[in-house]
């Protein structure tokens, strides 16, 4: 993974029959509590983020107050020629996938870990698509308020605040339309070969309001990093859209691709109506590994802490030892694998 070099993880090694009871009460409390093994929840403060288990629907929201909700769904993988036509979509081997609803995917455990030395809790789902290829979503909610950078020499500059989701999608082996392919790599529309170069993933986003260019974008637009004395290099800011309930979605034009960055086509990330979705398309060149890295935020006019969250009282408190129980549930019983 990309992330590799800024992830330290914690774990528990004690391997003692009492450490195991203490496992096996914690999974019985943490049944009794709701915990599906099909989904993935996990909450800070007054905020969670609940992933389904078939689809990988993303949701991210208030647990009490004015339970705000935001919700992101998968639409579509469509891979396109050079002229932007979309190849593979006659015969059997077909490299448009739209079928997100009912594609299984299997979750890793709960980890603590560090994002770019920014606390944070951390899960992973993956499932496979046209039987070769990967797609793997790593799920961030931000224990702490900061800065991240992106893309090469660290050009992109994004604000992290405390609560905060962030996703990254990962696609790997992608069987890419080829001209004198065999298997997955073939693709024909009337005995002509097709050569795919680019893959389009569209996202839909459900809000309160119609995704809008927010106005708070050009404020934001001072980097932290021009402030520091003999910064080196440019620095820019992510594309940032308005989702209502002031929340925002910050979309880097930076793609991660094959281990080098390299920036997204020109009017990409695409924000657009299609019916009742309100899709973000993101457009990837021809890579045998994709990395691309979003972030959500829910109340963006502060760092996403206790005053912004809502982050009060008994539920706060309970929600905060329901990801601690499941992130030492999941570090003590991989020690006993």
């Amino acid at each position: 993974s990309a992330l590799n070099t800024h992830t330290h993880t914690h774990t528990n090694n004690q391997t003692t029959m009492a450490s195991r009871a203490f496992v096996l009460g914690l999974a019985l409390m943490l049944a009794v509590a709701g915990v599906a093994s099909a989904d993935k929840k996990i909450y800070f403060d007054n905020i969670y983020v609940d992933v389904k288990g078939k689809s990988g629907k993303i949701e991210l929201g208030t647990v009490s107050g004015s339970k705000t909700k935001l919700k992101v769904e998968f639409d579509s993988l469509i891979e396109r020629a050079a002229d932007g036509t979309a190849v593979g979509t006659s015969g059997s081997n077909k490299h448009t996938y739209n079928n997100f609803a009912s594609l299984d995917f299997t979750f890793s455990p709960v980890e603590f870990i560090y994002y770019q030395g920014l606390a944070a809790t951390r899960f992973n789902f993956s499932g496979t698509i046209l039987d070769d290829a990967t797609m793997r979503v790593s799920v961030y909610l931000f224990n702490e308020s900061g800065t991240l950078e992106l893309g090469p020499d660290n050009i992109e500059e994004i604000n992290i605040g405390r609560g905060q989701l962030k996703f990254n999608v990962e696609i790997e082996n992608w069987p890419w339309c080829t001209a004198g392919g065999t298997g997955n790599n073939l693709c024909q529309k009337s005995g002509t070969d097709q050569v795919g170069t680019m893959l389009d993933l569209a996202i839909d986003v459900k809000s309160k309001s119609k995704p809008s260019k927010s106005a708070k974008a050009a404020a934001k637009a001072a980097c932290k990093k021009a402030k520091k004395a003999g910064a080196p290099g440019e620095c820019k800011k992510p594309k940032v859209y308005n989702l209502g309930d002031d929340s925002e979605i910050d979309l880097s034009t930076y793609v991660l691709s094959d281990n080098a960055w390299v920036e997204m086509a020109e009017n990409y990330p695409m924000f657009e109506t299609k019916g009742s979705k309100n899709e973000f398309v993101f457009r990837f060149a021809k890579a045998d590994s994709i990395w691309y890295d979003p972030a959500m935020t829910l109340f963006a006019s502060s760092d996403g802490g206790e005053d912004s969250a809502g982050a009060r009282g008994v539920p706060s408190l309970l929600v905060a030892a329901a990801v601690l129980l499941v992130s030492v549930l999941g570090a003590l019983w991989t020690s006993f694998q």
